[in-house]
């Protein structure tokens, strides 16, 4: 049995898939700004719904990122701890590795997003006053984001396939992952 876990896109993503990458059982879940208090209860509650154990996980895939520092903190550090404990092995993705197609757009805050135009270009952080402007010098029509923003002439596209992606996905047998953070915390 594998697990994926989604834990930096606005709605969490678990799944259980089996080794011919057919989805077992998925949940979406609204736990943001609460993953410290709320993430290992729902994972035991969700493996528990569907009669798995982590001794019965080969694999986890962890979105590892970008994301809030205390949120993608916590769950990699959870990933980590379940890999060594039960001796799984790891893989990560970033949330840009969801889409299939850019340019993909990550909110960061209330004030900025995580901007990637095209694959294997450098993450930017771009304050959300100047989106509009920024796709309009671009000549940008549509955008990969999941988002509550709209805008004139731009269309935004939410779908994540996560079925397309675990058949995709190449396992990288890691012992630990790290978390890809894009800019330093917001600490005071």
């Amino acid at each position: 049995m594998n697990l994926f876990i989604n834990a930096v896109s606005e709605k969490w993503y678990l799944a259980l898939f089996d080794k011919n990458r057919n989805i077992i059982a998925s949940i979406d879940l609204d736990i943001k700004w609460n993953e410290s208090s709320q993430f290992i209860t729902t994972l035991d509650t969700f493996l528990h719904e569907h009669n798995t154990q982590y001794s019965q996980i080969q694999n986890i895939v962890c979105v590892n990122g970008p994301g809030s520092f205390t949120g993608v903190r916590t769950i990699v550090l959870v990933v980590n701890s379940l890999g060594f404990l039960h001796d799984i092995s790891l893989t990560h993705m970033s949330y840009f590795d969801l889409f299939n197609n850019f340019p993909v757009i990550k909110s960061s805050s209330r004030r900025d997003s995580f901007f990637l135009q095209s694959a294997g270009e450098k993450i930017k952080i771009i304050q959300n006053s100047d989106l509009e402007q920024l796709f309009m010098q671009q000549d940008i029509k549509e955008i990969y984001w999941e988002s509550n923003f709209s805008f004139e002439n731009i269309t935004i596209i939410e779908n994540i396939d996560y079925s397309d992606i675990i058949q995709k996905l190449e396992f990288q047998k890691h012992k630990k992952i790290e978390a890809l953070y894009i800019k330093k915390p917001n600490i005071s």
